[in-house]
């Protein structure tokens, strides 16, 4: 009995792709996979889907998949009907309509025109309403510059573009020990500009750089670190000087026409004294006389500087 009923089992061809089907769907006889493709994009699909070839495609089993605009127009031309669909959608609607008169109390007229008439809020305005700081607009605009700024001269879109590159690489030649080190050179030698490009650091008086630097760059990881023109003068040569001694990266060393005199390099030949990384030291185009080549050159005696520039500079 069971061998009569499965021999009387018909297999037949899907309408759509042309596959296996045993069943009518949406009133067509169809597959299971054209079956679920019709019921996901027949309603909405005519609007949503395209077809590269001018509505052309061949639709069949093997490449029923390369264009769905072509399969849902071969479901409607063979009969499929969106009626026969138990959509869910129309449904929703009444509830959502249902829950909303449970809810919320009936309007009238008057509130309804009331809130019509009010103006729609954006986010970032009620951002700004919400903010509860003493910043003033040019105290905002200072902050948006400098963080502008920082993540120009950073170094963080160099290592986004290190990272960028690394990963093209086959896994063996990732992350070497040459590229590694050529990164770590490229953001210390880029990291000055942070100083350099900032207007607003440059606008800021002798005492307010100096005191900046004195808090940053005895934390900073700098090897080379450019201050020409600057105006440092006296007051930051003594805080520059204090930061020369916790330093321990620091080689390159660039205070041209940075004000320095007698007094400034005083200070900096304190500094130089206790400094064991320094290299390098460019001092073109400053007025510290006889006396301060003096303090400085008696620096130079004990500490690691090689190369001392002094072009253009008064001395006596």
């Amino acid at each position: 009995m069971n061998r009569k009923r499965q021999s009387t089992i018909v297999l037949r061809e899907c309408k759509i792709c042309e596959a296996p089907a045993q069943y009518s769907y949406y009133g067509v006889i169809a597959c299971s996979p054209c079956k679920i493709f019709f019921k996901r994009n027949a309603e909405r699909g005519q609007k949503v889907l395209k077809c590269n070839s001018d509505g052309h495609c061949e639709i069949n089993s093997n490449n029923r998949y390369h264009c769905s605009y072509c399969r849902l127009m071969k479901c409607f031309t063979n009969g499929m009907q969106t009626e026969m669909l138990r959509s869910s959608l129309p449904k929703r609607k009444k509830k959502s309509e249902k829950e909303k008169m449970m809810t919320n109390p009936v309007e009238t007229t008057s509130t309804a025109l009331v809130r019509l008439n009010q103006l729609e809020q954006f986010p970032t305005l009620n951002l700004l309403r919400s903010d509860q700081s003493t910043l003033d607009v040019d105290q905002w605009n200072l902050i948006s510059n400098l963080s502008r700024c920082y993540d120009e001269h950073s170094g963080l879109s160099i290592g986004q573009t290190y990272m960028h590159e690394q990963n093209k690489l086959p896994h063996k030649l990732r992350y070497k020990c040459a590229s590694v080190s050529e990164l770590y050179q490229m953001m210390f030698n880029d990291a000055q500009l942070l100083y350099k490009n900032n207007r607003d650091f440059r606008c800021l008086s002798a005492d307010d750089r100096s005191i900046l630097l004195h808090s940053t760059l005895s934390h900073t990881t700098l090897s080379n670190l450019t201050l020409r023109s600057n105006d440092i003068g006296a007051n930051g040569a003594q805080y520059l000087a204090e930061a020369l001694q916790n330093t321990t990266t620091l080689t390159m060393l660039n205070l041209e026409s940075s004000n320095i005199d007698s007094v400034a390099a005083q200070y900096l030949a304190q500094g130089l004294q206790n400094n064991t990384t320094l290299t390098e030291l460019n001092l073109h185009y400053n007025k510290f006389g006889d006396e301060g080549l003096e303090y400085l050159t008696r620096a130079f005696q004990n500490n690691t500087v090689r190369q001392v520039f002094f072009s253009s500079t008064v001395i006596s």
